[in-house]
């Protein structure tokens, strides 16, 4: 059930089943494969599994007008499934997390409650409240006072001596 996949020819070319076709992929492309239903209750995750098999089983029969309510049917599930999870505060992977090259080096954000599926094994991995800590009171006051500028870098000075005087 993926686009651009071969499909098996069992003879049927339902309308509805290739919507569903597509539905499925892109919330799986999403959120992951087989993580969405984790992502809501049991009693959801049921009634979406018993679903599929009310389509597994008109597939099987090929019956064209089962096939095209299940179908139907299931692509409803998909967003009610996608809603329930966003409504309990989940996200999918490319919400929840940033994957970018810095030094070199593979680093994910993330925010807090994410999914540690979505966090890549090579990735150094911090959550915006770790990043939160990093940013000073100053740099937060220069940008209040210079809306639309940009941080270009930071540096650090390293040449002070170490002694008494704090300054």
């Amino acid at each position: 059930m993926c686009p651009g996949c071969p499909r098996e020819d069992n003879g049927m070319d339902n309308e509805a089943l290739i919507k569903l076709d597509t539905v499925a992929a892109n919330y799986e492309q999403m959120w992951g494969i087989d993580v969405l239903p984790k992502k809501v209750s049991e009693e959801l995750r049921s009634k979406f599994y018993r679903q599929k098999e009310k389509l597994d089983t008109a597939i099987l029969k090929q019956d064209d007008d089962a096939i095209t309510s299940a179908a139907n049917a299931m692509a409803r599930g998909w967003h009610l499934l996608n809603s329930e999870a966003r409504k309990e505060g989940d996200l999918p992977a490319d919400e929840s997390t940033i994957v970018f090259n810095l030094y070199n080096q593979k680093v994910c954000i993330s925010i807090p409650g994410a999914s540690v599926a979505f966090i890549p094994d090579d990735a150094v991995h911090f959550t915006l409240t770790e990043i939160k800590k990093l940013i000073p009171q100053a740099l937060i006051e220069s940008k209040k006072t210079f809306a639309g500028s940009f941080v270009m870098g930071v540096k650090y000075n390293t040449s002070l001596p170490v002694d008494e005087i704090p300054f």
